[in-house]
């Protein structure tokens, strides 16, 4: 359990409810992706394709960047 010093405020019922909403509100979002994704009928990328595509377009931006100068 956490202490706290006098000049530290403990958070108030409020703010732990607040966040407690914000915790489930994601879950529950979360949820709904999970669902969506393995209802979704494209196929499935491998991790290294993914990175692969990821790579390129990393490559890609940098090539253009090259003849720029960044501050």
């Amino acid at each position: 359990m956490k202490s706290y010093n006098r000049t530290q405020m403990r958070p108030s019922w409020s703010e732990w409810a607040r966040g407690a909403s914000k915790v489930k509100a994601h879950t529950e979002w979360m949820r709904q992706k999970v669902a969506e994704s393995l209802a979704d009928p494209a196929p499935n990328l491998s991790h290294a394709q993914v990175m692969a595509d990821v790579q390129a377009l990393i490559d890609a931006v940098r090539k253009r960047q090259r003849g720029k100068i960044i501050p």
